[in-house]
């Protein structure tokens, strides 16, 4: 990824990285 997104560039990763943990979660049955 580029950094020519700077402050959007964080959130959107945390985004992402809390939405794959939830999923996971959800498919173990969590």
């Amino acid at each position: 990824m580029a950094a020519k997104t700077g402050r959007f560039e964080w959130p959107a990763k945390a985004v992402d990285w809390t939405n794959s943990v939830f999923l996971d979660r959800v498919r173990r049955g969590g």
